[in-house]
C-alpha cells in the first residue's frame, strides 16, 4: 500500500509540472471581448455570438489551433479588460497613441476605409449637408466609441453618449436628439434590423475617411507572444479574400432579412 502511495505521490508531482510547463495560452482559451455592435459582433436571443468580426476571429482561431471564448460587455469595460489582460482580443479598432500602450494592433488592418453617417427622421435628409451643420443639432453616440478626428476632438458638439447603439433611434423617433452618428454598415443594419427604414434615414453629409480599422491583441495577454503568428494568419485572411467574403455575406444576409420582414 506504501509502495502505491509513493507512486501515486510522484505521478501527481510529474502530471503538475508538465501542466507548470505548458505555455499561459494553453491553460485557458482565447477570450474576446464582445460589445454587441451588429453586423460586426451579434448576440444572438440564445445566448450564442454570431457576425462578421466574430467570424473572423474563429476562423484566426482554427488557423492557430486555439480554443476561444466570446464574452458579452460594453466597450468601455471591454477595453479597461484589455489593459488589465482579462480579456485577450476586441475588434473594431481605431489606432491612437493611448491605445497603444496596452494593446497590440494586429497588421494588416482588416478594413481600410471608414463612412461615418449621420442618421435622421425620414424627410430631414437635407437638415445635415455639411460638417458645419452638426454644430446645432443634439447628436446620439456611443460612449467610449471614436468615429473620426474633428468630430472626436470638437468640444462644440453637443453630444449624448449612450451605453448602446440600439438606445439612439429609439431617442431620435422621441426627439430626444436631433441626430446619431454610427459607422454606415453597422447604422444600415441597426435601421434595417430594427424595421425602421421608413422612419429613418442618412442625412445628406457623408464622413469618408481611409481610416484603417483593427483587430487587437491585449499586451498584458499570455497569447501577446503569439503576435507573430496572429499577424501572419490575418495577412492570409485578407490575402486569401476571405475577409471580404464574410463581410459581403452578413451585409446581403440584412438585406435579405428586411426584404423578408
Amino acid at each position: 500500500m506504501q509502495k502505491k502511495q509513493i507512486v501515486t505521490t510522484i505521478l501527481t508531482f510529474t502530471f503538475a509540472a508538465i501542466l507548470m510547463s505548458l505555455p499561459a495560452q494553453a491553460q485557458r482559451p482565447l477570450i474576446v471581448a464582445c460589445p454587441e455592435y451588429p453586423p460586426w459582433k451579434i448576440i444572438h436571443e440564445d445566448g450564442t455570438f454570431g457576425g462578421i468580426d466574430i467570424e473572423l476571429i474563429r476562423e484566426i482561431a482554427k488557423r492557430l489551433e486555439l480554443p476561444v471564448v466570446f464574452q458579452e460587455m460594453t466597450w468601455h469595460r471591454a477595453v479597461y479588460m484589455l489593459k488589465t489582460g482579462e480579456v485577450d482580443m476586441l475588434s473594431n479598432m481605431f489606432k491612437s497613441a493611448e491605445r497603444e500602450k496596452f494593446v497590440h494592433f494586429l497588421a494588416p488592418p482588416y478594413r481600410r476605409e471608414s463612412r461615418v453617417a449621420f442618421y435622421v427622421p425620414k424627410g430631414e435628409e437635407k437638415r445635415i449637408r455639411r460638417y458645419e451643420d452638426l454644430l446645432r443639432l443634439r447628436i446620439g453616440t456611443i460612449k467610449g466609441i471614436l468615429y473620426f478626428p474633428r468630430f472626436d476632438k470638437d468640444t462644440r458638439l453637443d453630444k449624448k453618449p449612450v451605453m448602446a447603439e440600439l438606445q439612439n433611434p429609439t431617442k431620435l423617433l422621441h426627439g430626444h436628439i436631433d441626430t446619431f452618428v454610427e459607422t454606415e454598415v453597422a447604422g444600415d443594419w441597426t435601421i434595417k434590423q430594427s424595421g425602421l427604414s421608413g422612419k429613418i434615414v442618412k442625412a445628406e453629409y457623408i464622413h469618408v475617411k481611409k481610416k484603417p480599422v483593427y483587430l487587437v491583441l491585449s499586451k498584458n495577454s499570455p497569447y501577446s507572444t503569439l503576435l507573430d503568428d496572429f499577424n501572419l494568419t490575418l495577412k492570409n485572411l485578407i490575402q486569401e479574400g476571405t475577409v471580404q467574403r464574410i463581410i459581403d455575406r452578413h451585409c446581403s444576409k440584412a438585406g435579405n432579412m428586411q426584404a423578408k420582414s
